[in-house]
């Protein structure tokens, strides 16, 4: 098998392996199979996220790089991207700050209104 056929199918394992995770929270998640046609993000979700998923197997890349091709496609959703480093640990998932901060807003608002709900 050729260096290139192999790290493709590495990228692609890494792209079911993530689609699997996310298929926990939301069942339509699934790996974007004509992403290299069409020049999309790799994960497809009903989730509110354009994810990009990277396998490497040393940092050759900044982070930014990685994010910025979940940024060219995202839309309207937030851009993440997802990468793995061979041999090292944690894979990292990579967002923007002000995303970031969206999520813990929305997530906090959300939290404070089922605590008013249930108060008497």
């Amino acid at each position: 098998m050729s260096k290139g056929r192999a790290a493709r199918l590495k990228g692609h394992n890494f792209e079911r392996e993530i689609a699997n995770l996310i298929k926990e929270i939301d069942p339509t998640a699934r790996r974007n199979v004509s992403e290299s046609q069409s020049g999309s993000f790799d994960i497809l979700t009903a989730l509110p996220f354009a994810i990009q998923c990277k396998c490497f197997s040393r940092w050759h890349v900044t982070p930014h790089s990685v994010l910025d091709q979940a940024i060219e496609h995202a839309k309207e959703k937030i851009p993440v991207g997802i990468v793995r480093i061979s041999n090292k640990r944690p894979d990292l998932a990579i967002i923007r700050l002000q995303d970031f901060v969206g999520i813990l807003r929305e997530f906090y608002a959300e939290k404070k209104d089922t605590n008013s709900d249930s108060s008497p």
